[in-house]
């Protein structure tokens, strides 16, 4: 039932459905969540992650690594919002602040070279007058 469902939903040639693999991670996904489902896309060359409860296309990323191991597993948890979400977000804000601060330590930085410069070239044309 569930291989029938796929097949309606992923109607093309270059995807194809990984049923076993050497570390299960198929069924390792699969009850993780029961929609979820791993393909290899030939034309890209690439694994993908899919989903039965995704309206209209089923894809929902490309699986960054030449092999299917628990790299990936880990990848699933850390990146779904359904469980996640507000960690995510929270690691998010956290990156923006670290940005911002070197942003604004680049910025003070800047803003004492400039100074520093034009208080030279200031103090040069007061001792010429």
């Amino acid at each position: 039932m569930f291989e029938k469902r796929i097949k309606e939903r992923i109607n093309t040639r270059f995807l194809k459905l990984i049923k076993n693999d050497v570390y299960d991670m198929a069924r390792r996904v699969r009850e993780y969540d029961n929609s979820l489902f791993l393909v290899f896309n030939t034309k890209s060359q690439k694994y993908e992650l899919h989903s039965l409860d995704n309206k209209g296309n089923t894809f929902c990323a490309t699986i960054p690594y030449d092999q299917l191991d628990a790299r990936l597993e880990t990848l699933i948890r850390k990146g779904d919002i359904r469980n996640r979400g507000y960690r995510i977000w929270e690691e998010m804000e956290q990156h923006n602040e670290r940005l911002q601060k070197q942003q604004d330590a680049y910025d003070r930085s800047e803003r004492r070279a400039m100074i520093k410069d034009t208080q030279s070239l200031f103090a040069k044309s007061a001792w010429e007058m």
